[in-house]
């Protein structure tokens, strides 16, 4: 139980399974030799000097030379911290890197021809350029509404991707409204403590795999699949016919 745990906290902080799998072994281990970790974590040999390096980057591993031969230690599990702090500050050095080249690319976005406009994001990393872009145009006092918000398979992914962006996302000062699933009141409940911040939320509907995201003149549809599915809509007319949508729900939605 309390290495499943550890396991799950791991991923959630960005660590690859592989990465995972070996760090468990050292720390089991205590100074190994190649074999010996290959046996434990089950990682192909042809992999563990790729994995330990990465490991190294991290905080989370050292090289021991005994006999001309490389052994491997785990980092005690309070270096963990230290990598999480690292971690914080280098998304806080990328949002000031941002917030410097911002007025730049708006003006550049400024200047395409107007009317509706369609764009698909693929996958995780693109959900992220959705949300990273969203927040990089928000003004204090914005409002966002949310229709259907709730967990899909990759909950731990999800819980992990929307800590991260709700955090920022307050700390910007807008006016969150969500209409979450019933069955997501546990789910929103976690992310509420990891931020330490509570939802203007209410709930309907008992399940739907897809949600909405109104702001501004942007609508952002997002399908909650393994890889999820962003279709952003830039049209004003659109907007405000989806937050009519979102008013008549939120009447309807219980608290």
């Amino acid at each position: 139980m309390v290495e499943e745990i550890s396991y799950n906290f791991l991923r959630k902080i960005g660590l690859t399974e592989s990465e995972i799998k070996v760090y468990l072994a050292l720390i089991k281990l205590g100074t190994s030799s190649k074999g010996n970790i290959i046996k434990e974590s089950k990682i192909a040999p042809s992999k563990i000097y790729e994995i330990t390096d990465k490991l190294i980057d991290k905080g989370l591993c050292s090289i021991i030379l005994k006999n001309g031969i490389k052994h491997f230690m785990g980092a005690s599990p309070t270096r963990i911290r230290d990598y999480l702090s690292k971690k914080q500050e280098e998304i806080s050095q990328e949002e000031k890197e941002l917030e410097k080249i911002m007025p730049r690319l708006q003006s550049h976005y400024n200047k395409m021809p107007k009317g509706v406009k369609v764009e698909v994001f693929i996958g995780w990393k693109g959900m992220e350029t959705v949300y990273v872009s969203l927040l990089g145009i928000a003004k204090r006092g914005k409002e966002v509404n949310i229709i259907g918000a709730g967990t899909g398979k990759k909950e731990e992914k999800l819980e992990l991707f929307y800590t991260r962006y709700g955090r920022i996302a307050f700390r910007k000062g807008l006016k969150i409204k969500a209409i979450f699933n019933e069955n997501a009141r546990n789910y929103i409940k976690k992310i509420e403590k990891n931020i330490k911040k509570t939802y203007n939320k209410r709930f309907l509907f008992e399940y739907t795999p897809t949600e909405m995201l109104i702001f501004m003149d942007l609508t952002a549809i997002i399908i909650r699949r393994d890889e999820p599915i962003v279709v952003l809509i830039k049209d004003k007319e659109t907007a405000d016919s989806f937050r009519k949508y979102f008013e008549e729900l939120w009447k309807l939605a219980k608290r």
